[in-house]
């Protein structure tokens, strides 16, 4: 297999350093690019993503930035007679000989790539890998062992369920055994990540769905979370699925100090007034008995499916928080998708939240702003990727890089204080205050805001109603010194369309 490689060095992005860093860009000669998976290297991020080159193919790209987003150096890696699938570069590791190693597609889904670059981002090998019973198979996980790597991803054949497999490669990319997984007969069963505990225990994560199942099936979803652990030899250690009637969608996973499993999902819940409707949620188990220690919702129930997700965990390696990016479609806002990031303690209760929007254009029907994943810096901050779609001059897919510090700061000024900052609701000069507060609180709406109809709702963090007030002028005094202290969200609708979302803390 010969493969086209491309290597630039110390070619700077933008022109000068920044405190702030919330950009989005095209990679030297692109039309196209985005970032699925990141690394961050001794403070130096390294991004693994799509592009469409010069040469008028899609490639993976691999590519180098310092904290600011500078870019240090970048490669495309093609292969000769098959374009690498922009849509399914997925998982990325730093090895231990201090290289890089990415799983990656080709068109179409005709097989599965493992691709093991150095340091200097140079590809040393590329294997293929496929199973003669699926047709089409996509890689979404990838660990080193210390003889190997294991690769886990999903597939099927025309007109049968989607299994899920795991392979074992030795250091040079030879495969040692293909393994196939099902949670239950005749049902989706998908794999979308791989954890390495330990050399001899590693975490498969995923979902299983009723065929046929989805967003639109109403109370009648039958799907949720799968993990599995298995061994060095593939053998099945431990097998855990979510009570179908939780409808939760499978998210990403992270492994607590404690041995114990953190997921981040959607919960699907039927609403007869917005239909189907989801909700962010972080949630741990226990193995041993299956059992939740603690779970948080992090959003309000009214998020489109299946644009809203999370894409990114991982915790914190400053405070032992966990972090989450993902994207973010509200149904009052369906023609934008804004990206979504959250911190919370390392209980998993909320410290904060928020929506970061970095380009809406008149000319598109519907706008996208995803975040895929995240890293961290030695300081903690958060560092993440994804994609921005731009339709001037004419339609492309932007890269995006943005930095939250662990307060949920964007750049100096810009800090995550309410639950939702993104400038995408139909009706501004909306004000709730004070925040914390103790018994009472102020409602102030803007001239623009028709004073009938107007209702005033507080949502815990299980997204259950526990206040509902009408407003009829244009300051309201709320009373709330029964309401027990902690977390909530305040939101204020119009005739049935939401004006506005925050978070408030209730304090003594």
């Amino acid at each position: 297999m010969r493969n086209i490689l491309i290597l630039f060095s110390a070619i700077p992005l933008f022109t000068c350093a920044q405190s702030r860093l919330d950009t989005t860009f095209l990679l030297p000669g692109t039309k196209l690019s985005s970032i699925a998976a990141i690394v961050v290297d001794n403070d130096t991020i390294v991004c693994l993503g799509n592009a469409f080159t010069p040469e008028g193919n899609y490639a993976t790209h691999i590519s180098k930035f310092d904290t600011m987003g500078n870019l240090q150096s970048y490669n495309f890696v093609q292969e000769n007679g098959n374009i690498i699938d922009a849509g399914e570069t997925s998982d990325f590791i730093k090895t231990s000989d201090g290289g890089y190693a990415a799983v990656s597609g080709t068109n179409l889904g005709l097989n599965a790539l493992l691709i093991k670059f150095d340091h200097d981002l140079q590809v040393e090998w590329m294997k293929q890998i496929t199973r003669p019973d699926m047709a089409v198979i996509f890689a979404e996980g990838l660990a080193e062992a210390s003889d190997g790597y294991l690769v886990a991803g999903y597939g099927n054949s025309s007109n049968t369920p989607v299994s899920s497999f795991v392979c074992k490669l030795d250091k040079e990319g030879n495969i040692k055994w293909n393994k196939k997984y099902s949670a239950q007969p005749n049902w989706n069963s998908i794999i979308n990540k791989l954890v390495k505990k330990n050399e001899n225990s590693f975490w498969l994560n995923g979902g299983r769905s009723m065929i046929g199942t989805g967003c639109d099936a109403q109370q009648t979803s039958q799907a949720g979370p799968w993990i599995v652990e298995i061994d060095s030899l593939g053998n099945v250690l431990y097998d855990w699925k979510a009570l179908l009637p939780d409808n939760e969608g499978a998210g990403p996973l992270a492994l607590d100090d404690d041995g114990q499993f953190v997921y981040a999902a959607v919960k699907i819940k039927f609403n007869n007034v917005w239909g189907d409707t989801l909700q962010l949620k972080l949630r741990k188990i226990n193995p041993a008995n299956g059992q939740t220690v603690w779970e948080y919702y992090q959003t309000p129930v009214v998020l489109t499916c299946p644009n809203s997700r999370w894409s990114g965990l991982a915790k914190n390696p400053v405070d032992g928080g966990w972090d989450m990016v993902g994207s973010y479609q509200h149904k009052t806002t369906g023609y934008v998708t804004s990206g979504v990031a959250a911190h919370t303690n390392p209980n998993g209760e909320l410290r904060w939240f928020r929506l970061d929007t970095n380009y809406v254009s008149p000319n598109l029907t519907f706008n996208y702003n995803w975040l895929r994943c995240l890293g961290h810096l030695s300081s903690g901050s958060i560092v993440a990727g994804g994609f921005v779609r731009k339709a001037e001059p004419e339609l492309h897919d932007e890269a995006w890089l943005i930095k939250y510090s662990m307060n949920g700061c964007v750049g100096q000024s810009d800090c995550a204080t309410v639950s939702d900052k993104s400038p995408i609701w139909r009706t501004g000069n909306l004000n709730v205050y004070p925040n914390p507060f103790f018994n009472k609180l102020n409602v102030t709406l803007s001239d623009d805001i028709g004073k009938e109809d107007i209702e005033f709702v507080i949502v815990n963090l299980l997204g259950q109603v526990v206040r509902k007030n009408h407003l009829n002028i244009a300051n309201s005094e709320i009373i709330l010194g029964d309401l027990p202290n902690g977390v909530y969200f305040w939101q204020i609708w119009e005739k049935g369309v939401q004006l506005g979302t925050g978070k408030l803390v209730k304090e003594k």
